[in-house]
């Protein structure tokens, strides 16, 4: 009987203590710390204020398009999060593109790129890890945006200029 009940308080505290030790460790080693979290949005605001077209371009081999440029060298625009775009103010949410940041623009940020996406320059992302692409090599590339679950890209827009130019929307609740 004694082992019997000893094997149950060990099945117990397994059950129960397992999954505490876990999610303390998860806690203390893999959650990045405040600190840690308000360092890395610094330095991202940093970034994308002092953009690095020079290494861009080096990157690629050319010279960057010039709406490409345009956006790097609009602060307002590029501190802008959290919107819709659209090819027009009343478009239907079915043809709304939602932008949660833009991407800095230096030698960081050609370095990254999903599998099929290193000819393209990732300017934005919807917050979930998905890019809207351009190729730099293209005077006023299309707009393609790639989900990095399933690896498809979708054509947002026949031009950078011209997505550039569709109306910013509040988010809709």
């Amino acid at each position: 009987m004694k082992d019997v009940v000893l094997t149950v308080v060990t099945i117990l505290s397994l059950l129960i203590g397992l999954p505490f030790l876990i999610l303390w460790i998860r806690d203390r080693v893999v959650t990045p710390t405040r600190k840690e979290m308000d360092e890395y949005s610094h330095r991202f605001k940093e970034r994308l204020r002092q953009p690095n077209l020079d290494a861009v371009a080096k990157h690629f081999g050319c010279s960057l398009p010039r709406a490409l440029v345009a956006l790097y060298q609009d602060q307002v625009e590029l501190m802008r999060a959290n919107f819709e775009v659209a090819p027009s103010a009343g478009a239907s949410k079915s043809v709304r593109w939602f932008i949660a940041f833009y991407e800095p623009t230096d030698a960081e940020s050609t370095q990254l790129s999903w599998p099929g996406c290193e000819k393209y320059f990732p300017f934005a992302n919807d917050g979930c890890g998905n890019d809207y692409l351009v190729d730099p090599t293209l005077d006023d590339p299309p707009v393609k945006f790639h989900d990095h679950e399933t690896g498809e890209m979708s054509h947002v827009c026949n031009t950078l200029s011209q997505f550039l130019a569709w109306p910013r929307l509040e988010v809709e609740e």
